[in-house]
């Protein structure tokens, strides 16, 4: 019979205990991105944290699982701390959406079928810039071409709507109000009312929308 181990992995959400293979993977995942976002190649970090190269490369494909005192060095080396690489992905921590991830949205049911063609106005992108698991709070980035309009039905779940200008000069209409609204100007209001957006400039606009509920 094996001996029942006393280590402890990191668990889930849920509190299931995630499989060896599957820590291993996750912390030489994080050993790898975080080395790189430095700009350091296996051998200079291994020199940085008084290390083997072969170590840091075994540990990076999870053929081994680092000790706490080489995570302790490779945290000192990376400006980070030794939880940083145990702690599991899914656990609620930061997401990122890198620029060139953003999700492409396309017009929602309700605005089809008021538009007709399931298809955004001419001259208009909209990209979702918030995880697919956010739920509380989503954000999207609007770019309108010249003289392009964007009209946005009033929300149906009840929350509050702010957007900022990124470039360019818009035209935002909240309900019956409406103002011009420049890079870094923002606007707030309560999501169930109408939203109307105009590029009346001879250049491309962008605003930032978020949503929380």
């Amino acid at each position: 019979m094996a001996r029942a181990s006393n280590r402890t992995e990191p668990a889930d959400d849920n509190g299931t205990v995630a499989p060896i293979d599957e820590v291993r993977t996750s912390i030489g995942a994080r050993i790898a991105h975080l080395r790189m976002e430095h700009g350091y190649s296996i051998r200079a970090l291994a020199e940085l944290a008084d290390l083997s190269p072969s170590l840091i490369s075994n540990a990076e494909r999870g053929k081994v699982e680092p000790s706490i005192a080489t995570l302790r060095r490779l945290s000192e080396a990376l400006g980070t701390s030794p939880t940083y690489f145990v702690a599991a992905a899914h656990r609620g921590g930061p997401r990122v959406v890198r620029a060139g991830e953003r999700g492409r949205v396309e017009p929602a049911s309700q605005s089809d079928a008021e538009r007709g063609d399931g298809r955004w106005p001419v001259g208009v992108e909209v990209d979702r810039v918030t995880p697919e698991s956010a739920h509380a709070l989503e954000a999207w980035v609007a770019r309108l071409d010249p003289e392009a309009v964007l009209d946005l039905p009033p929300l149906a779940e009840p929350g509050e709507t702010w957007g900022m200008i990124l470039s360019g000069r818009l035209k935002v209409w909240a309900g019956d109000e409406f103002q011009f609204l420049g890079p870094g100007d923002a606007i707030w209001h309560h999501a169930d009312v109408a939203q109307r957006i105009e590029n009346f400039s001879r250049e491309a606009g962008e605003i930032l929308w978020v949503h929380g509920s």
